[in-house]
């Protein structure tokens, strides 16, 4: 039709996963799954509609046509022109091969921990995501990586799970070094010890916690335009502490994404910085949010193959110290969160949680399984003055994990 523009949004999965129950490989499951969004522009509002599959084109224009007239309001101009294409690939396994891969994987774990069932899943994944439309615009990133996730439960243990180890995304394959790990950590699971004291101790979380889950809530663009948002009206200001930078990333090799966003945009660098040195530079915004509060937009649009694109915080990295885990802590031992459920913030950002499996650590290995605890800060408090550093190093050979360090407020569950 005159004067519309076409947008086409492609997702393909192929998957293929080893389902673990009783420490043995009890099936295969495999999906392939290509899904298709047309958009369609017509200077003022935005039409949608979706296919799973096959699909008649002409049915799925009429589809849109007939959600434009529901007049959802899209007047910006959309991206383009531009074409760039991103490969992340994966090594040493495939779909072919998981299923033996994973079937000798299990039989060294159950050889080597008798006393533990293991349970949940080995997967193999290739995702492709591409947006095109009339305007030159054509982006595509190619993932994939193997992931395994396994929990585990002691043999008499009452308990649902005991516990969980896992690795992954991972872009190369290595049995050996990845059960290596696991025996680390299992073998300190397997050595209880006490707290070093209660009270104030340094907190380790991986880069995907309850913590930055809490800030990437903070950071919608809609919460700081409406005023709901801890951190509203504080862009420009110097909030948390000068060691704490923040940025939006959207590198595919590290954060197994696209590079672009549900808008097709992208900053070149794959990265935008959101907090530097403390400071609050910017919250995340699609265009839409951004016109209406008048922000700066930060390319942070989310949404299906099908849905119309709104802002979302997230993608959010912290930016690494120079510091190593063991120069973090300097020393001092460190309770490692593995396992918490059950907290949560208040609307005043005050922070509690039950943590039902952490581990001693003490800045180069895990040393044992400490009892369960409570944990509890405020949000302000473990970014600000208790926020001790983002490390250089991995807690994992395999992926990318930095470990997050914060003093926090520790006693045993029951004190």
């Amino acid at each position: 039709m005159p004067g519309m523009t076409r947008e086409r949004v492609v997702i393909g999965t192929r998957k293929t996963t080893a389902r673990i129950a009783g420490s043995e490989v009890k099936s295969i499951r495999r999906s392939d799954v290509l899904q298709t969004g047309l958009r369609l522009y017509d200077g003022r509002n935005i039409g949608t509609a979706g296919a799973i599959g096959s699909f008649d084109p002409a049915e799925l224009e009429k589809r849109a046509l007939d959600s434009i007239s529901c007049g959802i309001e899209y007047p910006w101009e959309i991206q383009g022109p531009a074409v760039r294409r991103e490969t992340v690939s994966l090594k040493g396994i495939g779909h072919d091969t998981l299923a033996g891969e994973a079937g000798s994987f299990m039989a060294a774990m159950r050889s080597k921990w008798p006393d533990l069932v293991f349970s949940e899943s080995f997967t193999v994944e290739d995702t492709g995501i591409s947006i095109r439309n009339d305007r030159g615009l054509d982006l595509s990133t190619v993932l994939s990586s193997v992931a395994v996730v396994l929990t585990y439960r002691a043999l008499g243990s009452t308990g649902i799970i005991d516990g969980w180890v896992s690795a992954g995304p991972c872009r190369r394959w290595d049995p050996d070094g990845i059960r290596a790990e696991f025996d680390e950590f299992l073998e300190a699971w397997h050595e209880p010890v006490d707290l070093p004291r209660s009270g104030r101790l340094p907190v380790v979380f991986g880069e995907s916690s309850l913590p930055l889950n809490r800030l990437s809530l903070e950071l919608s663009g809609h919460r700081y335009g409406t005023g709901t948002s801890l951190l509203a009206g504080c862009v420009g200001e110097k909030v948390f502490s000068e060691g704490f930078s923040l940025s939006q990333s959207r590198v595919p090799s590290i954060d197994d994404c696209s590079f672009f966003d549900a808008e097709g945009v992208f900053h070149e660098g794959y990265s935008l910085g959101l907090i530097g040195g403390g400071v609050l530079r910017a919250v995340c915004t699609d265009r839409r949010t951004a016109a209406r509060f008048s922000l700066p937009h930060t390319g942070s649009a989310s949404g299906g193959y099908d849905t119309i694109p709104q802002a979302s915080a997230d993608h959010l990295r912290v930016e690494r110290s120079d510091r190593t885990l063991s120069e973090l802590l300097g020393g001092e031992p460190a309770v490692y969160i593995a396992l918490a459920s059950g907290g949560d913030f208040t609307p005043e950002g005050a922070f509690a949680t039950p943590v039902q499996l952490a581990m001693l650590h003490d800045g180069t290995r895990f040393v044992g399984r400490l009892p369960e605890l409570r944990i509890s800060s405020h949000l302000f408090r473990m970014f600000g003055d208790d926020w001790m550093g983002q490390s250089a190093d991995d807690i994992s050979a395999f992926y990318d994990s930095p470990s997050m360090v914060m003093r926090m407020d520790v006693e045993k569950a029951g004190d």
